[in-house]
């Protein structure tokens, strides 16, 4: 009788913790979910960025999209999220380039990361790009 008391007892507690961990970590991936903002939209270059565009769309952690330099040239945009930001690789016409973008309060920051003769990136050639979203009047900001 006493072992089948413990044996309940024990039964009881152990599905217990595992629903208990079962709930904890589905909490904490909603959370992480939630945590990260979608850099999904249209953003355009202010101040020394001026002319520059990007149009952004997410879908499950992919980054995809249109990327224009300040001399007019439109990059397909196709990266992935990592952390807060995003990156991955740009192309035009065949030629690769390579991104990285981080939020900011405004916007994002985006790099342009040219490709060296063998292509793997060219940090020393790297463009920074300071992008407003499309909905923020930065004029009456600075």
């Amino acid at each position: 009788m006493l072992a089948t008391h413990l044996t309940r007892f024990a039964l009881t507690h152990t599905l217990g913790a595992l629903m208990l961990t079962v709930i904890l970590l589905t909490s904490a991936t909603l959370a992480f979910a939630q945590g990260t903002e979608s850099v999904a939209g249209r953003y355009a270059g202010f101040a020394m960025s001026e002319g520059v565009v990007a149009n952004l769309a997410e879908d499950t952690g992919r980054v995809i999209g249109q990327y224009t330099d300040k001399d007019g040239r439109v990059y397909t945009l196709n990266g992935q999220r990592v952390g807060e930001g995003a990156q991955g690789l740009l192309e035009r016409d065949g030629t690769q380039a390579f991104f990285q973008l981080e939020p900011r309060p405004l916007g994002i920051q985006f790099l342009y990361i040219p490709a060296d003769n063998a292509g793997t990136p060219d940090l020393s050639n790297a463009v920074q790009a300071a992008l407003a979203r499309e909905n923020v009047d930065v004029d009456t900001l600075l």
